[in-house]
């Protein structure tokens, strides 16, 4: 017999597809309705052997585990066993220089929970594109040669990853004008940063992703992107 299941309130909708037959696109589907995000926003990972391996989206289960012992925020959850906003940019000096001029309206937030939400977009561009985009120079570019050890075939991975991410990003600015919301935050900056580094390496928009390519349009004609 199988141990019965008891879901908190919030996560009750889980219990129509957990079972025989369910896909993880399925669970993940359900999980985007509860915290009302996109399906493509969520991610189901599989605890084995002290790894953590990424079930969904698809194009990350080749992409290697996170160690339970590293400083991902995965593994502490998993660890944990606790959801929360867990994350050290708040923690960087250089994130005090947004608060010290005052940008009006603030570009890490403007209350406690936008300051939240705001700071999770900042780290999805930092380490879902910037990285990525970083990673794939570093490895695959002549610059480099010679000068650090290069691992050509992972410079090949974070470029596929980061030409995915893209096609993602597009699909959340369909119904929002900025990275995190209806604002001009810290998360717009990093995401610029790390698509126009991403063509050293030829990691561009594409001619379909439209709600890209708006958003890359309107903040790279701000003055401080020229300056």
């Amino acid at each position: 017999m199988m141990e019965e299941v008891v879901l908190p309130e919030h996560l009750l909708p889980l219990g129509s597809v957990l079972g025989q037959g369910v896909s993880a696109l399925d669970l993940c589907m359900v999980l985007a309705k509860v915290f009302r995000v996109q399906y493509t926003e969520v991610a189901l990972l599989r605890l084995e052997g002290g790894l953590l391996r990424f079930i969904f989206p698809e194009y990350l289960r080749t992409t290697g585990a996170i160690p339970l012992s590293s400083k991902a925020v995965a593994a502490h959850t998993a660890l944990s066993k606790k959801a929360e906003i867990f994350n050290n940019f708040a923690r960087v000096k250089h994130a005090s220089i947004f608060e010290t001029i005052k940008p009006e309206p603030p570009l890490m937030g403007v209350d406690a929970k936008d300051k939240a939400v705001v700071e999770m977009w900042n780290r999805r561009m930092e380490f879902e594109i910037l990285s990525m985009t970083a990673a794939s120079f570093r490895n695959t570019s002549d610059f480099f040669k010679g000068r650090i050890p290069q691992v050509k075939e992972y410079g090949e991975i974070a470029k596929s990853a980061a030409l995915k991410r893209l096609e993602w990003l597009d699909t959340v600015l369909a119904d929002r004008e900025f990275i995190a919301g209806p604002r001009y935050t810290i998360a717009d900056i990093t995401a610029l940063i790390g698509i126009d580094f991403g063509r050293t390496t030829a990691i561009k928009i594409q001619e379909n992703q439209k709600n890209l390519a708006r958003w890359h349009q309107a903040v790279s004609s701000r003055p401080s992107a020229k300056a």
